[in-house]
């Protein structure tokens, strides 16, 4: 069965034609209903439609309830879809800021090396290919994105919490563990600190579950006080009501972590807007996937062995 959202969604993307009309009908017909009603009401006079007017004064409120009702459900669809515009242009301008930065960072960091002030190259090298700082970047842009658009900026009373991690196997134990976090507390998740005391403190979360999983797929809870969801801690579940986990994947589909996203707002991540999470996730997850990539294959190669074998002159293009 179509949900109503549905409905309203589809009549969105109906050409203005279409929409034109169907808003027409929804002025015509109460309209129409109105006249009925003038008319039973002078009839009525002489007492011998009372009954007839009865219906039609019913009918007519119940249809301009219905009318209203599908008004305000129209303008929180439309502010919806706003702020989910909002949301992907924010990141993608907030993404860019953070390439231009690393252009920045490559002059800086080469201009020092060639100087003798960074002996050991490992900045270089870091803003080259990828590293921890980079994906840290990655989660405080999407945990600002979320904060802009979904935190009720501007109602203290009311504004939502987002938290915004990157979880992931660390190479210490090969355990389950948070590589990176934001949240406007700006501290560490408390977990963390159980973390150091029980590697094994993550292995019933959903990062877990997509761990085990043969495909691994996105992952919605609408409300943590009615859907299956393990706490790390007790009462966590007071602290995240609502939650999202989306699989960081390789070019090969290898799972390579899971970017997870909360709040304290219950129904604010929704089957039904998978569509839009999946888009805006996707370009943050490509960008850590990226950066965990060089991280794991920096702990498999020899890059002492590797650089004796390349010169400036091998590495640039032949024409």
């Amino acid at each position: 069965m179509i949900s109503f959202n549905r409905l309203l969604a589809k009549y969105n993307r109906l050409p203005p034609s279409h929409r034109a009309a169907l808003f027409g009908l929804l002025v015509v017909i109460p309209v129409l209903i109105n006249a009925v009603i003038t008319y039973y009401l002078k009839l009525s006079l002489d007492q011998t439609y009372r009954s007839q007017l009865a219906v039609a004064v019913c009918a007519f409120i119940v249809f301009t309830v219905i009318r209203r009702y599908v008004q305000l459900k129209a303008e929180l669809l439309d502010r919806a879809s706003d702020r989910q515009r909002n949301a992907l242009g924010q990141a993608q301008e907030s993404l860019d800021a953070i390439t231009a930065s690393r252009l920045s960072e490559l002059h800086d960091h080469f201009l020092n090396y060639t100087e003798g002030t960074e002996t050991n190259g490992k900045a270089l090298l870091e803003v080259v290919l990828g590293s921890l700082p980079h994906i840290q970047k990655l989660v405080d842009s999407l945990y600002q994105v979320m904060q802009a658009q979904f935190g009720r900026a501007g109602n203290s009373i009311e504004e939502i919490d987002f938290e915004a991690t990157f979880m992931t196997r660390s190479y210490r134990d090969h355990e389950i563990t948070i590589y990176a976090h934001q949240n406007r507390d700006h501290r560490a998740p408390r977990s963390l600190l159980q973390r150091d005391r029980d590697p094994l403190c993550y292995r019933e979360t959903v990062t877990a579950e997509i761990y085990g999983q043969t495909k691994p797929e996105m992952r919605i809870v609408s409300d943590t006080s009615t859907e299956p969801y393990a706490e790390v801690y007790s009462g966590q579940r007071e602290r995240i009501r609502s939650s999202i986990v989306y699989p960081v994947l390789s070019d090969r589909n290898e799972l390579l972590g899971t970017i997870v996203v909360h709040c304290n707002e219950p129904g604010l991540f929704k089957s039904e807007d998978a569509r839009f999470w999946r888009k805006l996730l996707e370009l943050y997850s490509k960008r850590i996937a990226y950066a965990k990539l060089c991280l794991d294959v920096f702990a498999e190669t020899d890059f002492a062995k590797w650089a004796a074998t390349v010169t400036p002159e091998s590495l640039l293009p032949r024409r």
